[in-house]
């Protein structure tokens, strides 16, 4: 589905919408994008980055700019995850008030920040979910519009029906697309789990 296509799906789906509805459609799609992006949390709206800690700002990187929310974070050789944790507590740990251990960082405006201090030469995996790419173009389209058309349709005219102030089919459309949410991640999971049951475990024979 391209943009173009879901505009007109939506459009088709308000049988009442004015010149003033369709001049706010391309607000109401981007609305949908973010809220699908929150909901979402699939492998589909992951990304991954080495993230470049710098010492001389205090043992802090930038975030990068699509980011939406953290998944896991961890030093390459360690098993170990960087836990995120609130800036008051980070702060806490450094002024030796708290003596919990382990690395953890922070969010501080557009920066993570760490402690203890991270060296620059250690390598930092970040695994996030991701900002959805803004539709603009008629033939624009996007993994979420292709994967879950329903989902973006239904969001789009939940937005438009606030817009109406019509709570009752704001509603009405916000659990059909929880329940397309439901079947793309049950879908997932059907997935994930056909992808392990085509792991064979190696067999191990103990000698006497």
């Amino acid at each position: 589905m391209t943009y173009s296509e879901l505009k007109e799906k939506v459009i088709s789906w308000i049988d009442y919408a004015d010149e003033d509805f369709c001049n706010q459609l391309d607000f109401f799609v981007e609305l949908a994008e973010k809220e699908a992006a929150r909901l979402l949390q699939l492998p589909i709206t992951e990304n991954y980055v080495e993230l470049s800690v710098k010492a001389s700002k205090g043992s802090s990187c930038f975030i990068p700019d699509d980011y939406m929310e953290s998944k896991e974070m961890f030093l390459e050789g360690s098993s170990e995850l960087i836990r995120q944790v609130s800036l008051s507590e980070l702060l806490r740990r450094k002024a030796n008030i708290d003596k919990s251990s382990g690395f953890v960082y922070a969010r501080k405006l557009n920066s993570f920040v760490f402690y203890p201090n991270i060296p620059e030469t250690d390598r930092v995996h970040f695994i996030y979910y991701a900002d959805l790419n803004n539709l603009k173009n008629a033939d624009d389209t996007s993994s979420v519009l292709n994967l879950a058309p329903g989902l973006m349709v239904y969001l789009t005219v939940k937005q438009g029906m606030i817009f109406l102030k019509n709570p009752e089919e704001a509603s009405v459309f916000n659990e059909l697309a929880q329940n397309e949410l439901n079947q793309l991640r049950a879908h997932v999971q059907r997935m994930d789990n056909k992808q392990k049951s085509k792991i064979i475990p190696k067999r191990v024979y103990k000698g006497y």
